[in-house]
């Protein structure tokens, strides 16, 4: 389900200069860091979003002739005027009609008295109709890609959506939630894979928090919560989702959203959850299909760039990560001799994992200009790893998220098993080693 709009004779077209006569912000191509912004239209399929509005992308297909403008089911009114929005600019400039595809060609003149804002509303709440009529018919999941994800609807969404008093709106909102949910206060916990001693099973495990509001996944077989008393309970999802029943807020079939509870509302549900508490976390889990756990690796998909799955903000903070690790351990504000700075970097420089290589590759600051450059930031250690376990596993395959934060793990092992050692044993007991490895093996959500 989707429309389309269609226009010849388009030569040399420029991007950046298209783009910019939108009128719109944050629009981007979802490849567009592989693209010279200031250079010609790339060749071929390409999809258009605006980052922080779309539901979904357009699509757009350029062969240096002619350019064709796809909306998809599921698209927002913000899509519909992004399409228009462009065909418009682009006609105007090469003179030429546009051709929807159910109609006769438009000029570039009228074209806007005809798909107006209007148009673009109506049309985007009929196909929104269309897609929801198809899902409640459908015996499986109605599943569609986003600019940063697929979306699944079934019939725990269409429950909720159904008693709403603008199906659209809310439908609509719910996609920018799901796609957007980094631009919000909301915590998305850490999804683990974690396997039994004889690689046999594994089973899927996230948190949720007292008093944390949190975006959770139906990926996870178990969420462990966790109270600011340290007590623990760990259920499976589908009990606690059982639980809290009218308390969740579906934003997709696969994700829900919990509002923080606090007080004798987190007091109700630990005491109910404690009755489902597993003590073999495993017995919730599944059996390995493949022969040992490196082949299942191996299915995984290949990242050649890992540094293209971030933003440059986003990447600058993995920067960090190994030295915040380090500075875990050595537990100082003060600062770091030059002895134990050498013992940083000999640390950090033999690491194994492909990230934190790309990562090391990719830095040309000096150990004591990134130390300095995290004693002047105004969140404090902690927060930034927790910040960055969850942005890693929000952004990877979940085995590469998983072997980067056990890396960064063991990194801090070394450190203190280092002959040469950030630490002395006169400075730092064991039971305090220890404290720190448990307070970073909770920061980056791993099972050790």
């Amino acid at each position: 389900m989707s429309y389309s709009f269609r226009m010849n004779n388009i030569t040399d077209l420029k991007y950046k200069s298209t783009i910019d006569h939108l009128g719109i912000e944050n629009v981007q191509l979802e490849n567009y860091s592989a693209l010279n912004i200031d250079g010609m239209w790339p060749q071929g399929v390409n999809h258009l979003y605006i980052n922080g509005k779309s539901t979904r992308s357009i699509e757009v297909e350029y062969d240096n002739n002619s350019f064709s403008i796809r909306i998809f089911s599921s698209s927002s009114p913000d899509d519909y005027i992004l399409a228009c929005k462009l065909a418009k600019v682009i006609a105007s400039r090469y003179g030429t009609d546009i051709q929807p595809e159910d109609g006769e060609s438009v000029s570039h003149m009228g074209f806007p008295n005809k798909y107006d804002s209007q148009w673009c509303t109506q049309h985007s709440h009929q196909m929104i109709d269309m897609i929801l009529s198809m899902a409640r018919s459908s015996p499986s999941e109605v599943k569609f890609p986003t600019p940063k994800g697929e979306y699944v609807i079934g019939t725990k969404l269409l429950e909720q959506l159904d008693k709403s008093e603008n199906i659209h709106q809310e439908f609509i909102e719910r996609i920018k939630t799901f796609n957007y949910i980094d631009k919000t206060d909301t915590f998305v916990p850490s999804l683990m894979v974690l396997h039994n001693s004889a690689k046999t099973k594994e089973v899927k495990v996230t948190t949720l928090g007292e008093s944390v509001t949190s975006l959770l996944t139906t990926k996870a077989d178990l969420v462990g919560l966790m109270s600011f008393n340290e007590q623990k309970a760990i259920v499976k999802t589908d009990d606690l989702i059982g639980l809290l029943n009218d308390d969740i807020t579906w934003i997709s079939e696969t994700h829900f959203y919990i509002e923080g509870l606090s007080g004798s509302a987190w007091k109700t549900l630990f005491v109910k959850a404690s009755k489902y508490h597993l003590n073999d976390i495993f017995c919730a889990g599944s059996e390995i299909s493949s022969d040992n756990l490196e082949e299942a690796i191996e299915q995984e998909p290949q990242i050649t760039s890992f540094k293209e799955e971030f933003t440059d903000e986003q990447w600058q903070k993995l920067i960090l990560a190994p030295y915040l690790v380090l500075l875990m351990v050595y537990q100082s504000d003060e600062k770091i001799e030059p002895k134990k700075l050498e013992a940083i970097s000999e640390i950090i420089v033999k690491v194994r994992n492909p990230l934190l290589v790309e990562i090391a590759r990719d830095c040309d600051a000096t150990p004591v200009e990134i130390i300095d450059q995290i004693m002047q930031l105004d969140e404090n250690i902690a927060f930034i790893l927790h910040e960055t376990g969850s942005l890693i596993d929000h952004k990877l395959p979940e085995i590469y998220a998983a072997s980067f934060k056990t890396e960064l793990y063991m990194i801090a092992q070394k450190a203190m098993d280092s002959s040469q050692g950030l630490l002395n044993p006169s400075e730092v007991k064991i039971k305090e080693e220890q404290k720190v490895l448990q307070m970073l093996s909770y920061l980056l959500n791993i099972e050790v």
